[in-house]
């Protein structure tokens, strides 16, 4: 039957609960972290900065720096070529650093003692050069002995980051002078924004998949709902034409009576059981529709006696039983009444379904028996069969639907492979259990846990 093989198969996907909150927290952790990621990189920047200026400022001798004039004529003293040879070396020991000077105040005014640059290179301040694009920080430095810092500055030669480290003279007990270190804007926050993307991708990778899931989820979702709707419209179209032709068959067997041959009768009751087996067919597949659309919980809650409902039932596959000369005997441990609330329609399909696999893979001449317990305020009915039995392995497989125990193909009895987990849905929905034993050769078990309710004031479903 090509709809059991493509029931087989497995969805790449299965629903996930809270899916949209988990993308959501996945964005929040991952804009989270980028934030945390870009202010660690500033952070990290800045107190990189301060430490390569407070290097060279500890570093400058102080003597030279008083002998600088703070004009042309410093290029030709041995003091301004130590004072920038201490620059240089710095400079060049940190590629990312743009350009680093000395600066001094001269008659108020901030000037470039010493420029880390060569004279041939874009950007070089000649000594006693006014720095008019002096920043409040730079000029607080020379007012404190503490490093002072600028996020985003311009001048001249472009837009900055810097920091600022006084040159303190400890004698004197002031500031004479204060070393700025700079570095070009686009790689400052170039820096930030790779270190900001790191933990976005690594959040991206996990919003992938889940978007991925959403879209095939939503594609599944529609799959099913147009499979669900085609087999609920074939199923209703098939089943009311087999009644029908069961109702013919079954009169056509009582009218003709003695008037029908050996073989005739044997032909009649051959296409009584095909018909029978394929209205049973019919009805799992309807009843396996509405568990996949959801609808479980329109089931109605009705109180009803246990002990009727499987007399009842057993009473209807009486005769099924008697053609294989199957016997089934009742426990001697049951009440008079076991009062549950569940759906009467569906528990008896449920019980029907089960009591019919007893029948149905159990050789002839053997006994079924249908037992009570009552534990933990719980109704537990078992059917023992002593049929072919379900290989160990398999047992939780037959319980998932679309699956036949691999020895069921050794007896001549059709089955789709529901009808066990249309049974255990079905109880499951009621508030039940159902569970199974079971060893080849030795029969099958399979227990049913519904629970217990007080004896009602009012009329009771049978």
């Amino acid at each position: 039957m090509n709809l059991l093989r493509v029931g087989r198969l497995k969805p790449v996907f299965k629903p996930k609960k809270y899916t949209t909150f988990v993308a959501i927290l996945i964005i929040a952790a991952g804009v989270a972290s980028a934030l945390f990621a870009a202010v660690t990189s500033h952070i990290q920047q800045r107190e990189y900065l301060v430490g390569r200026a407070q290097t060279i400022s500890d570093t400058l001798p102080i003597n030279d720096i008083y002998k600088l004039s703070g004009d042309q004529a410093d290029l030709s003293r041995p003091e301004y070529s130590k004072v920038k040879q201490a620059l240089q070396q710095v400079s060049n020991s940190n590629t990312d650093i743009s350009r680093i000077h000395l600066f001094i105040i001269r008659d108020g005014q901030v000037q470039v003692a010493a420029d880390s640059k060569t004279p041939d290179s874009p950007g070089y301040v000649s000594p006693g050069s006014n720095f008019s694009d002096a920043s409040e920080s730079l000029r607080t430095a020379f007012k404190t002995d503490a490093p002072h810092y600028d996020n985003l500055i311009s001048d001249y030669a472009g837009r900055w980051i810097a920091a600022y480290t006084p040159v303190y003279d400890v004698q004197s007990n002031k500031t004479i002078a204060v070393v700025g270190v700079f570095k070009q804007a686009r790689n400052y926050y170039l820096e930030i924004l790779l270190y900001a993307l790191v933990p976005l991708l690594l959040a991206a990778i996990p919003l992938a998949g889940i978007l991925r899931d959403i879209k095939i989820q939503a594609k599944e979702h529609e799959i099913m709902q147009l499979k669900n709707q085609f087999v609920s419209i074939a199923s209703h179209e098939l089943r009311s034409p087999l009644a029908g032709m069961l109702w013919a068959i079954h009169t056509l067997g009582q009218d003709a009576g003695k008037k029908l041959s050996p073989k005739q009768h044997d032909l009649l009751n051959d296409m009584y059981r095909s018909t029978e087996s394929s209205l049973t067919t019919v009805n799992e597949i309807l009843d396996l529709s509405i568990f996949e659309r959801d609808q479980g919980h329109k089931l109605q809650h009705d109180l009803l006696d246990l002990h009727s409902v499987m007399k009842q039932v057993v009473a209807t596959l009486k005769l099924g039983a008697q053609e294989k000369h199957i016997t089934i005997h009742f426990g001697q441990d049951w009440p008079k009444q076991a009062f549950t609330t569940a759906d009467l329609g569906a528990v008896k399909r449920a019980v029907m379904n089960i009591v019919s696999n007893a029948i149905k893979y159990s050789p002839d001449k053997t006994k079924i028996t249908v037992n009570y317990r009552l534990a933990d305020n719980e109704h537990i009915v078992s059917v023992k069969d002593e049929g072919i039995g379900i290989p160990s392995d398999e047992q939780e497989k037959v319980l998932e639907g679309y699956y036949r125990a691999t020895n069921a193909s050794t007896v001549q009895a059709h089955g789709t492979g529901l009808g066990l987990w249309v049974s255990k849905k079905i109880v499951e929905e009621n508030g039940g259990r159902l569970w199974l034993n079971s060893r080849v050769a030795n029969g099958t078990t399979v227990y049913i846990a519904m629970p217990a309710t007080t004896k009602p004031k009012h009329d009771i479903h049978t």
